[in-house]
């Protein structure tokens, strides 16, 4: 049978942008070090480029997501509001909060808002694919 494998986040790549000024202002990376699943599978080395040695020593969830935290108070001035975009919704909907809820993490309220960059590019590139 086919088997359900529980996928984790092993990188966290961050760009805080201003988008009046239409800047960047902050990048943030980390990756983060699997738990449930130690080492890499070859389609995730192959898909990501990210090599074992890269998440062997990384933080775990817990310590990446309060990293990221911190970055956004540091780096978005206090009062301004942000969204989170991502390229589709599985990145939060199928892994991050999955992941989080099977390991009894908070995950931040702004992960369960985000702007599908995806949509976008299709509504004003319509022959592209994504």
């Amino acid at each position: 049978g086919t088997r359900k494998v529980a996928f984790e986040i092993v990188e966290f790549p961050v760009v805080v942008a201003d988008l009046d000024k239409l800047e960047i202002v902050g990048e943030f990376q980390t990756f983060v070090r699997p738990e449930e699943h130690p080492a890499l599978t070859g389609l995730c080395r192959r898909l990501t480029g990210i090599r074992q040695s890269d998440v062997d020593e990384a933080p775990l969830l817990v310590d990446a997501l309060a990293a990221v935290d911190a970055f956004l108070k540091r780096t978005v001035p206090a009062g301004e509001s942000f969204a989170v975009a991502a390229d589709g919704p599985t990145d939060f909907k199928r892994f991050l909060h999955k992941e989080c809820l099977r390991k009894r993490l908070a995950c931040p309220a702004y992960y369960y808002r985000w702007v599908d960059v995806s949509k976008h590019l299709l509504m004003h590139h319509p022959d592209t694919k994504c």
